[in-house]
């Protein structure tokens, strides 16, 4: 593993954290648990090691390059170093299942997400399936298939979730809502994407034992 990269790597990582920070409203604290490592650590590498920080290396910048993003040739890395994954990964934060105005852009993951332009819908009501605080994960790319758990948007209205039916009068989403069942039109939506998982960052609770 490489260990020692030139200042002008340094200084590309340092404006790039910058940018990011700034587009997903994300602090230290949460990169640093995203890269599974503890926030001290995280400063002192993008202090360097000239104002009493830590060397670069190899496992820190293939982790970041992923987390924020970017390729590693964008810091003038060779682009062939095999990516690793971190300990999260982050989501862009598009929707609130409310409907209501998002005040971060980004949530680090636990979990390893099959595509980087995956994004998350948040929980931030009751009475929904999942705890409020949870974040639905979506695959805008994915194909969708009939009893698929989709997520669904029209304009500035608030994100309807339900699953997708082939119906005799066409393609509707079947969405419950407080104990209701609610019937929608498919293609009278803006957008359906597939939801590919939940995850709730402070999930308590007993653990589940699998009976043998």
């Amino acid at each position: 593993m490489r260990s020692h990269y030139k200042d002008e790597v340094l200084k590309k990582v340092q404006q790039a954290w910058l940018q990011y920070k700034a587009q997903a409203r994300i602090n230290q604290t949460q990169a640093a648990k995203a890269l599974g490592i503890k926030q001290s650590a995280f400063s002192q590498y993008l202090r360097g090691p000239e104002k009493g920080g830590i060397q670069l290396n190899t496992d820190f910048l293939t982790k970041f390059a992923d987390f924020i993003h970017m390729d590693l040739a964008e810091f003038g890395l060779d682009s062939g170093i095999e990516l690793k994954r971190p300990a999260a990964f982050s989501l862009e934060l598009r929707y609130t299942l409310s409907g209501a105005t998002l005040t971060g852009r980004c949530f680090p993951v636990q979990s390893i997400v099959p595509k980087r332009n995956c994004y998350a819908v948040l929980v931030d009501m009751q009475g929904f399936v999942m705890p409020k605080g949870s974040i639905i994960i979506i695959d805008p790319d994915a194909d969708i298939s009939e009893h698929d758990g989709v997520i669904c948007k029209t304009g500035d209205g608030p994100v309807k979730v339900g699953q997708i039916v082939d119906a005799e009068d066409g393609w509707r989403i079947i969405s419950p809502v407080w104990g209701k069942v609610l019937s929608f039109k498919a293609d009278e939506e803006g957008i359906v994407h597939r939801i590919i998982g939940y995850y709730h960052p402070d999930g308590k609770g007993k653990i589940y034992q699998q009976k043998k």
